[in-house]
């Protein structure tokens, strides 16, 4: 799956700034300092690390991980959780509005697949049922001699003393 990120008020930007970010099946940042978009901010609106797009399970989804707050859809509320990301989403970061596109079969072009070091990976896809453990014991019982005692519960070791009299 192919996303592309590009900013839409140009007029905000620095000379020299990229307006836009490209990247497939693949996870980045996206701040003011040492990220993968990096974001011309000297007043400081933004993060050094300011949001995270996550690849996973076959979407991209926008983690907010700065002190300014990361906005979605001209919404006044900064995010309170990931978001998973459409077409055609605007997301507000600084004083920069970027805008979404999503495409399954576009090329990425001139990034990198994964960036040195990461340990993202794709989630499995799901199989559509839950697992049925029902016949398969987690924990076999204790062995148990005959004539002997059934080994201590440590169930009591959980709960309180009892009261004196």
């Amino acid at each position: 799956m192919f996303i592309s990120l590009q900013i839409s008020n140009v007029d905000k930007l620095p000379p020299g700034t990229a307006t836009s970010y490209a990247a497939r099946d693949r996870s980045f940042e996206i701040g003011r300092e040492n990220c993968d978009w990096t974001l011309s901010d000297p007043d400081k609106f933004i993060s050094g690390r300011h949001c995270e797009v996550r690849y996973q399970a076959g979407g991209f989804w926008l983690y907010d991980i700065s002190r300014n707050g990361t906005f979605i859809n001209g919404s006044s509320q900064r995010m309170a959780g990931p978001h998973r990301l459409a077409h055609g989403d605007r997301v507000l970061i600084g004083r920069y509005v970027v805008s979404v596109s999503i495409d399954e079969g576009r090329p990425a072009s001139g990034h990198p697949q994964i960036r040195a070091g990461s340990t993202q990976r794709e989630l499995p896809p799901s199989t559509g049922r839950p697992l049925d453990f029902s016949n398969e014991p987690f924990f076999s019982p204790a062995e148990q001699r005959p004539g002997q005692a059934a080994p201590a519960s440590t169930s009591s070791a959980l709960q309180p003393p009892p009261t004196p009299a």
